[in-house]
């Protein structure tokens, strides 16, 4: 499995994106033939691999993707790829079954799933002035009602990074107000 970012394709030559990436399909396909099995490509951020609204150069690297995209699963090459933001991604490339025909819907966490998260998130971290109360955990989950896990990860990482570079510790209450959509 190959997962790309969207630096590893990148390049800052006219057409350099375009043979980067026809490059990478290129040395998949043939190790796909050699080790006679399928191989995976992973798009990370999809978004920025094949934006909705291409420009510039971008049209030309869209219309590379779309055409390695067609003849990949021939050539061995199973495409995958993941975004938060499927509303920005070039709608002629999801939804084609010859290039990512497929599209499976992961939501963000319901609020059990979320109050789940902030107790493993929160739990005996030194940093806290006190535990937190289930009464809290519950008010947090609500407070971070549309917000992905990663979301609320990052949330929760940049209040410790926060804390600890003050040298204080978080309150428990104050997370209402820095724990929020």
């Amino acid at each position: 499995m190959l997962y790309c970012k969207n630096s590893q394709s990148g390049n800052e030559y006219i057409h350099g994106v375009a043979r980067n990436v026809t490059e990478i399909f290129n040395k998949l396909a043939l190790e796909s033939k050699i080790l006679k099995k399928p191989v995976i490509l992973f798009f990370d951020e999809a978004e920025k691999f094949f934006p909705r609204y291409a420009n510039g150069h971008q049209v030309e690297e869209v219309n590379t993707y779309k055409e390695l995209m067609n003849t990949a699963a021939a050539s061995g090459i199973i495409l995958m790829a993941a975004t938060n933001h499927i509303d920005m991604v070039n709608q002629e490339i999801i939804g084609n079954p010859r290039r990512m025909g497929t599209v499976i819907h992961v939501g963000n966490p319901n609020e059990n799933d979320r109050t789940t998260l902030i107790s493993k998130l929160f739990d005996g971290l030194p940093i806290l002035a006190a535990p937190l109360s289930a009464g809290l955990i519950a008010k947090l989950a609500k407070n971070t009602e549309g917000m992905s896990i990663g979301q609320i990860s990052d949330a929760v990482d940049k209040i410790i990074t926060q804390a600890v570079k003050k040298k204080q510790t978080i309150q428990p209450e104050a997370l209402l107000k820095l724990l929020k959509k």
